[in-house]
């Protein structure tokens, strides 16, 4: 619920801001009980319009979607996403988004306009086309996700990966730590550390929800004061909307 109850409250900063309705991409199950959370909104909000027609979509691992990240940075129809399933209390998925990258095949490389649109006209294959694994976004999940045969290759690829580390304590117990995060569906920061050799292709990787247990002080100190080599240069911590809450 800390994660989708947000739902309802986007849809309506996209009205009071004079944007068009989003379309809310979820995992099946949830489509109806979402669509009639966003109901029982309108009738507080006294709202008979937005919060009642919200779009929303149920998707599935094997399907893909075509994506605009508009807060993080404008994408064109070139991408598109891919969900895979995560290992959580709750059933739960992550996403894969790819960039989708046409260049003309050699052979046509000489032709001039018209006689490309004439080719394309004619159903020709005119181009190579190399899909680009960009981002990666785990949501909540245990380390299992990294591990298990379900998982994209591509995962392992991406230019950003954004994942959770919701448990950072370094105790002599630390195998109770590890225990206690994968009891509650979360990543202990230690077993990123223990197999950080997974995340050498990654260029960049982004580590959200850490317990709110944790001061940013903390959390940096915890990170980055034993981070293995292959991970150094790379790592990032999300911990901006603590400093403003603090």
């Amino acid at each position: 619920m800390d994660h989708i109850s947000a739902v309802p409250h986007h849809i309506k900063k996209r009205e009071l801001n004079g944007l068009k309705g989003a379309t809310y991409y979820v995992p099946p199950h949830l489509v109806t009980p979402l669509q009639e959370a966003c109901r029982q909104f309108s009738v507080i909000s006294e709202d008979k319009q937005v919060l009642q027609n919200a779009h929303i979509v149920g998707i599935s691992p094997g399907d893909n979607i075509n994506v605009i990240i508009v807060q993080i940075h404008p994408l064109g129809g070139n991408h598109y996403a891919i969900p895979f399933p995560t290992v959580h209390r709750v059933a739960s998925q992550g996403y894969l988004v790819y960039k989708t990258t046409k260049k003309l095949k050699p052979e046509f490389k000489d032709l001039k306009g018209h006689e490309i649109g004439a080719k394309k006209k004619d159903g020709v294959d005119i181009y190579d086309v190399t899909e680009t694994p960009e981002v990666a976004f785990t949501g909540d999940t245990t380390f299992q996700v990294f591990t298990n045969s379900v998982a994209p290759p591509d995962l392992f690829k991406v230019k950003l990966l954004i994942m959770e580390a919701t448990y950072l304590d370094s105790t002599e117990d630390m195998e109770e730590n590890v225990d206690k995060a994968r009891q509650w569906g979360h990543i202990h920061l230690s077993e990123i550390f223990e197999n950080a050799e997974l995340f050498k292709d990654i260029e960049n990787i982004l580590l959200i929800h850490m317990s709110d247990k944790y001061s940013p002080s903390y959390i940096n100190k915890q990170v980055f004061q034993n981070l293995p080599d292959v991970l150094k240069g790379k790592v990032r911590v999300a911990t901006l909307a603590k400093e403003r809450y603090l």
